[in-house]
């Protein structure tokens, strides 16, 4: 047969039988990728662009298919392109009258809801603001003020080492034994300072035990009137100043001024010093005080502190030798009154020496730290009424020695130390409430109220209750009774004899004499000096 194909060209050997363009040379492998289709589905590595993604044609059926231009009726699943409407959709059907008005309702309710929300965030911001203006003010006010605050600890440290001090130097120089010209000396001085702290006064002075308690009292006697000393009363010209020795050269006019202007100055002519005097003079049994008197109180202690702060500041360098400066005297003073009593046979100058002195050194800088507080730091004494006995008061008392519960006495035979009294707080408030913050040291002894010894006269009872110093009474001589004699027969006329030694029992119950009164036969003279009484609210 003839055929027009050409004969088919046998293959090589070891090559393949695919023949390109009439050759039979091998061709080279293709390249698998070449043949390969790229999915970008399938490529982890592959994130398309942006603009790829804004750009990508929509198909047909992502097409609009209705009347209105712009408006999306589908969309491919795939391209995840999200088509913005244009233009407000139209409501299938308009609203009613009734749907506008509950709308219109609900605006309004909302809209009056925000307003009172308003106007209360209003006040609240005014409340706000006017509370800042007030402290804002008042810490204005208290970095203008130097002060000067103590914590409560240091003066009860301070008073409890008072006590201490003033024990041990009684007990070193007035305990034990007399010796007899000791005894004869005390016997032929008795001075009213050591009998106006306790009815029963000879038989603590007798008692080797309990002489140190009386002497104890006086120091601390001698501590509330020449140190810390009442400033209710204005000075009496010609005699010495008492208190705010630390004040030195302006003592008196210190003392002067505050005496003006505390609480409880009585003036008749302003009704506003009526109510504030009124105030103070019954703090202790209203619950609250008048408003008048509260600030005029709060005003007074305020200015109190500033001013000790000021004359503390003026004495500059010269502070501890202002402060001693009025120490030598109140030590010749308690020297007069105590020396004879003395028992260690110790020389005068080493018993009234460093040791007194350090004591009264201690009191003066306490007096001074009180006078820098805005509260009211004071000492106060047991309180009785006249001709009564103090009674023991476990609340505002603590008994000095162990006593007898079987006993069956409660009164107060002498009262040692004072009690520690605060009123008012750093700030300057609360001046109508006292504080006990230490209570007074007292002595209960019923074997000297069951032996009678020494039983005084009433103005000695007075003295005894309210344990303080009396003042000077009018000279009255001593009365004595008196027995008529006839005379003998030779005519001569009656004579009035008196009989010495004895008193007419009425005029003694009395009153007592305040003169010297020497009695003949060696018996005892008693001195009597002028003191002041104190008040619970001297200061």
């Amino acid at each position: 047969l003839v055929t027009t194909s050409p004969y088919p060209t046998p293959a090589r050997k070891n090559s393949d039988s695919i023949i390109v363009r009439g050759r039979s040379s091998p061709i080279k492998s293709v390249n698998p990728l070449q043949n390969l289709i790229y999915d970008q589905q399938s490529d982890p590595v592959y994130k398309p662009k942006s603009y790829e993604q804004v750009t990508t044609a929509a198909s047909d059926s992502d097409m609009p298919q209705n009347e209105v231009s712009g408006k999306i009726t589908g969309s491919t699943s795939g391209s995840g392109i999200q088509r913005r409407q244009v233009g407000a959709s139209k409501p299938k059907h308009p609203p009613t009258q009734q749907e506008l008005a509950t709308a219109l309702a609900l605006c309004e309710d909302e809209k009056k809801e925000k307003d009172e929300e308003i106007q209360r965030l209003k006040a609240q911001n005014e409340s706000l603001r006017q509370e800042w203006r007030e402290t804002a003010a008042h810490l204005a006010q208290t970095k203008a003020t130097v002060t000067h605050t103590i914590e409560d600890q240091h003066f009860i440290s301070v008073w409890q080492e008072l006590r201490y001090r003033i024990r041990g130097w009684a007990n070193q120089h007035f305990s034990g034994k007399l010796g007899s010209f000791a005894k004869w000396k005390g016997n032929q001085f008795i001075r009213a300072e050591l009998t106006g702290l306790s009815k029963y006064w000879k038989s603590y002075l007798k008692s080797e035990e309990h002489r140190p308690m009386l002497i104890q009292a006086y120091i601390w006697t001698i501590l509330r009137v020449e140190i810390f000393a009442p400033t209710s009363q204005v000075p009496v010209k010609g005699q010495p100043s008492q208190g705010v020795c630390w004040a030195a050269d302006d003592q008196k006019s210190l003392q002067e001024l505050t005496s003006r202007l505390r609480p409880g100055k009585r003036e008749h002519h302003r009704r506003e010093n009526r109510l504030i005097h009124e105030g103070i003079r019954n703090m202790k049994s209203i619950p609250r005080l008048n408003p008048v008197v509260e600030g005029y109180v709060k005003d007074y202690f305020s200015w109190r502190a500033n001013t000790t702060i000021l004359v503390e500041r003026n004495q500059g360098s010269n502070k501890d030798k202002c402060f001693d400066m009025f120490i030598p005297s109140i030590v010749m003073k308690i020297r007069e009154v105590v020396s004879p009593w003395a028992t260690n046979g110790e020389s005068l100058d080493q018993i009234f020496g460093d040791e007194l002195k350090a004591i009264l050194r201690k009191a003066v800088h306490l007096d001074a730290d009180m006078w820098k507080q805005r509260a009211f730091w004071h000492p106060a004494m047991p309180y009785s009424k006249v001709g009564y006995p103090t009674e023991l008061d476990p609340e505002s008392m603590e008994v000095y020695e162990e006593i007898d519960q079987n006993s069956g006495s409660r009164e107060v035979t002498l009262v040692i130390s004072p009690a520690l009294v605060k009123s008012g707080s750093s700030s300057g408030e609360g001046y109508e409430y006292f504080t006990t913050i230490l209570k007074s040291e007292v002595s209960c002894q019923p074997d000297f109220v069951k032996d009678g010894i020494g039983s005084p006269s009433p103005t000695h009872q007075a003295a005894a209750s309210t344990s303080r110093p009396l003042p000077p009474t009018p000279r009255e001589e001593p009365q004595s009774t008196t027995t008529l004699t006839r005379a003998p027969s030779n005519g001569k006329r009656a004579q009035l004899q008196s009989q010495p030694g004895k008193f007419d029992p009425t005029v003694r119950a009395q009153k007592r004499p305040s003169v010297d009164v020497t009695r003949s036969g060696g018996g005892m003279q008693v001195i009597k000096s002028p003191v002041k009484r104190m008040g619970y609210w001297a200061r």
